[in-house]
């Protein structure tokens, strides 16, 4: 079954999310998506996982969406790590206290585990193309750093917000994190190369993590080349991890979002075999 459902932030903004649940679930998997990519984007994955008695919780973070409405929207990215999935974790945990959590974080949302994202409630983490995303580690450079640089500055500066959804870019972001996107992706290491925000946050490295973890990659990723997971996961200690790294099958590109599409359904098994392993 599929419901819509509220998810309340420790600082009261409320997330629209959707819930996907099985009457006899077994755990409960916690999707945090990429920037600028909408919740409904993950629920041919969702409902495929479903059927093998995993609920999954899907949400928005905030500062996203279409309209002018973002200009005035004060979310940064910072937010969407230390606030949004916090709370779509506290929700699972609420609703479904007997069942272990896993957070599945697609690019961003696996970005500050945590660093700024904590993981004391999970008992699994699955990354998917999650990097540093250092734009001069990336391929298509140009066209990477005309986005970043170029358009996103110019869109806040015209619009208020970024607008992305009208060029087929994803969904409209607010400008503060439209800026943090520019900012961190303009960095190695991503937030760990904010030496203000480690200052602030007081973060100490390296971060270690004992929960059981799986990185799944893919080998045609333009952002989160190898050097760019690497510029990423130096930061990290991990005691028990996983790797898989995900091949294009009969020429169709998984890139960094496709992993989600039908056509990919054939690495999904390698999320349930995995999944199951978790308890």
């Amino acid at each position: 079954m599929q419901y819509n459902i509220e998810i309340r932030a420790s600082d009261g903004r409320i997330l629209n999310g959707k819930l996907f649940e099985h009457g006899a679930a077994t755990k409960t998997l916690v999707i945090a998506g990429a920037t600028a990519v909408p919740a409904r984007f993950y629920a041919s994955f969702a409902t495929w996982l479903c059927q093998f008695a995993v609920n999954i919780i899907t949400f928005d973070y905030r500062g996203t969406g279409a309209g002018s409405s973002l200009a005035h929207d004060r979310a940064t990215k910072l937010d969407w790590l230390n606030l949004d999935i916090p709370a779509a974790i506290k929700y699972a945990k609420g609703n479904f206290a007997e069942l272990p959590v896993i957070l599945l974080g697609h690019s961003v949302g696996g970005q500050g585990l945590k660093t700024v994202t904590p993981i004391d409630d999970l008992s699994g983490i699955i990354t998917v193309c999650c990097s540093s995303g250092y734009i001069y580690q990336s391929r298509n450079r140009l066209k990477n750093l005309a986005l970043l640089k170029l358009y996103l500055p110019l869109s806040i500066m015209i619009f208020g917000y970024a607008r992305l959804s009208q060029f087929g870019l994803g969904c409209d972001l607010a400008p503060g994190i439209a800026r943090d996107f520019t900012r961190w992706c303009s960095k190695r290491g991503y937030l760990n190369g904010d030496e203000a925000l480690k200052a602030r946050l007081k973060i100490t490295y390296p971060v270690e993590i004992d929960i059981p973890t799986l990185k799944v990659s893919a080998s045609d990723d333009p952002f989160a080349t190898a050097a760019n997971q690497l510029d990423l996961w130096r930061f990290y200690a991990f005691s028990n991890e996983n790797h898989y790294e995900a091949k294009p099958v009969d020429g169709r590109p998984i890139g960094h979002l496709n992993f989600f599409k039908k056509h990919n359904e054939t690495h999904w098994y390698r999320l349930k075999e995995w999944l199951e392993s978790v308890d």
